[in-house]
């Protein structure tokens, strides 16, 4: 053991010995009636200020219910909001907007395209050393970066 740890034990002894020689303290004669009447005044709560768990069958019934009537509304909705007129013209106004990504996209495809042709026209050996390579590249950044933290992180 080094010198910090025995320093470490003998501290958390000393501590340990004064907090046991402490005296027991009285709790105030009104904390259990205060505990009482909280345990009590909980089990009185209205069934709508509980969980939903807790409520009523039927009137979990008819929330939920009413939550699937409304949410098959607003789908409903959503659906015929893309078909009226001003939403097809603003839908073709930002599709113009983002014609770019488009042009992006395909710009992106035909670079992929070209490596994995030249991936596939390379020979097994040279593939093997490019992730050889990568590999080893890896663990010098990992080792590397494990040294640079232990000796930053070093006790001086």
């Amino acid at each position: 053991m080094s010198m910090d740890a025995d320093h470490d034990k003998r501290l958390e002894t000393e501590i340990d010995r004064e907090l046991k020689a402490l005296p027991d303290v009285a709790a105030p004669a009104t904390l259990s009636r205060r505990v009482m009447a909280a345990i009590e005044s909980a089990g009185a709560v209205s069934w709508y200020r509980r969980s939903w768990e807790f409520w009523p069958t039927p009137v979990r019934v008819l929330s939920l219910g009413t939550a699937l009537l409304l949410f098959g509304a607003l789908c409903f909705e959503v659906w015929k909001f893309q078909q009226y007129a001003a939403v097809s013209q603003v839908g073709q106004e930002v599709g113009g907007w983002l014609a770019w990504t488009s042009a992006l996209w395909n710009a992106v495809n035909t670079v992929l395209a070209a490596l994995v042709l030249v991936v596939k026209n390379f020979g097994n050996w040279i593939l093997l050393a490019c992730f050889g390579a990568l590999a080893l590249t890896w663990g010098m950044c990992v080792g590397l970066g494990t040294v640079y933290f232990r000796i930053a992180l070093a006790r001086r």
